[in-house]
């Protein structure tokens, strides 16, 4: 079968799924579950072949959904984000994160690192490095602030650098990475493989 066609017939197998819901609109957590890995499966084939297209029938699945499955909130929250991003939608991210709350995310500081993002990446979309800088800058605070409470986040640490990068030289962050393995707060194997991931990042 051609392989666009049998993507598309799965997307329509899907939205089918979706009519399987109770008196309150809510779908089952089994046909939710199902609609997420198979958004994921889709992100997955992008990550192999490159193909937005992938991108998008993950995206239309999760909107599909979206407001169905209250259980998995914060899994479509976090992979709707990952789509917008991975899309260039910056615009559409923002819009998107505007409207969440601060609680449904897993740390104080994500959303307005989201929101921020999608901001800082329009500004580089339109070649306005001084902004973008600014607002990465802006971030990479916010996150500081949160992990000066919270020194053994590993999750915080790593969003932490990966926004770094975006205006910092490789080769200062690695030399701020060793610098913090003396202090030993999240384990110096941790430290090892975020100075790896570091070096082979792409060039922002």
């Amino acid at each position: 079968m051609n392989p666009i066609i049998k993507k598309l017939l799965l997307t329509f197998i899907s939205t089918l799924s979706i009519g399987c819901t109770n008196r309150t609109g809510v779908l089952s957590d089994e046909v939710c579950q199902n609609n997420v890995s198979k958004a994921n499966s889709y992100l997955n084939e992008y990550y192999i072949d490159g193909n937005e297209k992938n991108l998008k029938f993950s995206l239309s699945i999760i909107d599909s959904i979206f407001n169905s499955c209250p259980g998995n909130n914060s899994q479509l929250v976090s992979l709707k984000i990952t789509l917008l991003l991975l899309l260039r939608d910056y615009d559409g991210g923002f819009e998107f994160v505007k409207y969440l709350e601060e609680n449904g995310f897993d740390k104080p500081y994500k959303r307005n690192m989201y929101l921020n993002t999608f901001k800082a990446l329009s500004f580089e979309a339109k070649g306005d490095t001084i902004q973008r800088n600014f607002t990465f800058k802006y971030i990479a605070e916010e996150i500081e602030g949160y992990i000066k409470k919270n020194p053994t986040d590993k999750g915080a640490i790593t969003d932490l650098y990966f926004t770094k990068i975006r205006f910092t030289s490789k080769e200062t962050l690695i030399e701020e990475i060793d610098n913090m393995k003396e202090n030993e707060h999240a384990g110096e194997d941790f430290y090892i493989a975020l100075k790896e991931s570091i070096k082979f990042a792409p060039k922002m």
